[in-house]
């Protein structure tokens, strides 16, 4: 039987991966017309398109709110997400337009809310924590499945009309609809999904895993709201990394588990570098054979300059 902590470790690597697969979905342009290039992009591509989900399940898994003190909730979110998402949004919406123009302050809202930057994961988010605080988590198994069925059918319903070009939210990625599947998954099965996996067969758990690896990897192409077969995929992978970070090494879970408490600054912080290493690395033929490690570069400069910003910050309150 896992223990709390364990449970706790395997979210923490669960957003460890979550937080490279956000990487590789904007890291995947490419201008060189080669079959291997062509080929590394796609699988940047697939592979980015299911972090979002996965932040999305975990959120939903861990949403509790404190309904004897409301207020007490509302102020740590603002102080936790909040802040931080308007200043880093500030920040790189100020990076965009001092190069591009239209300084003003509908095209400042529109980017910190999502329209046209990453920052729509956000806006979402609020959204389902101010939505499921009026949802209790059903107790009853029969409850649970019912919630569940009825949101992914609604959900799947604002897929296809997105697929038509039938749009009621400003982009496809503003819209809730598309996401809140993943945040009931995890808000509604709380209780059950870890005890899923460690019940079912091992064998058949990493049939499921290798299938969902398979098909990212495969001529397929995934996106957020082109097909119901995207999200039913992306369910088959947030299981099969659950069960991988159940199965990996104590050493290399906690790994992940450090990159996961970063992942939150690296997802505010990380566009900008993300941009600069594709432009680079995009101006020559032989770097773009290199295109599947750029995930992996992106990522050791936003480390390496978040722990120089928390050196500086440890040095100088140590002077003072």
């Amino acid at each position: 039987m896992l223990s709390q902590k364990d449970i706790s470790q395997i979210m923490w690597a669960l957003k460890g991966i979550a937080i490279v697969s956000v990487i590789c979905a904007h890291v995947g342009t490419t201008t060189w017309n080669n079959s291997i290039v062509s080929y590394s992009s796609h699988i940047l591509n697939n592979l980015g398109s299911v972090g979002v989900g996965i932040f999305y399940f975990i959120s939903g898994y861990y949403y509790k709110i404190d309904t004897v003190n409301k207020v007490a909730f509302i102020k740590n979110k603002v102080k936790k997400l909040c802040i931080p998402w308007v200043i880093a949004s500030t920040c790189i919406w100020l990076y965009v337009v001092l190069r591009k123009g239209d300084i003003t302050f509908l095209s400042w809202i529109r980017f910190v809310i999502g329209d046209g930057s990453i920052f729509y994961f956000m806006t979402n988010l609020l959204l389902y924590l101010f939505l499921f605080s009026f949802i209790p988590r059903p107790k009853k198994d029969k409850f649970k499945m019912a919630l569940f069925l009825v949101i992914f059918t609604i959900s799947q319903y604002f897929l296809i009309l997105e697929s038509k070009n039938i749009r009621f939210f400003l982009t496809p990625y503003l819209n809730p609809f598309l996401f809140v599947t993943y945040f009931t998954l995890g808000y509604v099965f709380k209780d059950k999904i870890i005890s899923w996996i460690i019940i079912n067969n091992k064998k058949w758990r990493r049939i499921i895993t290798l299938f969902s690896l398979i098909i990212l990897i495969s001529p397929m192409r995934f996106t957020y709201y082109n097909n119901g077969f995207s999200i039913i995929m992306e369910l088959f992978f947030i299981y099969g990394m659950l069960n991988i970070c159940l199965e990996m090494s104590l050493q290399y879970n906690r790994k992940l588990a450090i990159l996961g408490k970063d992942s939150f600054a690296i997802y505010l912080w990380h566009i900008p570098v993300a941009g600069i290493v594709t432009n680079l690395m995009n101006r020559a033929q032989i770097l773009q054979m290199l295109t599947l490690i750029r995930p992996g570069i992106v990522l050791l400069i936003v480390l390496g300059g978040m722990y120089i910003m928390k050196f500086m910050a440890d040095k100088k309150r140590f002077l003072q």
